[in-house]
């Protein structure tokens, strides 16, 4: 089941991972950022940012050799999660500075999460901006592994979408 949310500065399930000692700690939610840094020029509200997030509980494969993908699309941006073998989550994200929906597309990313506990940290992909000429970010990827426990809470693959106007530069 796909979840998404439109948001300006409200908390969502973004997790930073607290105490532990080599194991999962407890998670602390953040905000989402009121603005962003893209090529060293701040975005704001007065640009138009607004976040796009959601969160889906990831498929188990069949076996190796099987793949199960889920790609999320803003146009041409994306974030992708591949559950490539039993226990290998592969996710790529790039945001490659489109209009999407009349907005352009400046960060794309992902993380993984088990019962609220982040078990990879977020990977970001960010739009180019050089004198108001956008183009698009490379892609930013990233392998993380599930538990062997069959029994084990089920994975979840996190992705975000930031946005500013599509005269914002």
């Amino acid at each position: 089941m796909r979840i998404q949310r439109r948001i300006t500065a409200a908390f969502v399930g973004a997790a930073v991972t607290v105490g532990g000692g080599g194991a999962l700690g407890a998670v602390a939610v953040e905000p989402e950022p009121t603005e962003i840094v893209i090529s060293g020029k701040t975005f704001g509200p007065e640009d138009g940012l607004f976040h796009e997030s959601g969160s889906v509980d990831v498929s188990p494969s069949t076996g190796i050799g099987t793949q199960a993908v889920t790609t999320y699309w803003r146009g041409t941006s994306y974030a992708s999660t591949d559950h490539y073998t039993d226990i290998t989550y592969y996710g790529a994200a790039r945001a490659r500075a489109n209009i999407y929906n009349g907005n352009r597309v400046v960060t794309a990313k992902f993380k993984y999460t088990r019962v609220g506990d982040v078990i990879s940290w977020q990977t970001s992909s960010a739009s180019v901006n050089s004198s108001c000429a956008w183009s698009a970010g490379p892609e930013k990827s990233r392998t993380v592994y599930d538990s062997l426990d069959p029994d084990a809470p089920t994975t979840k693959f996190r992705y975000d979408f930031a946005f500013v106007s599509r005269s914002a530069c």
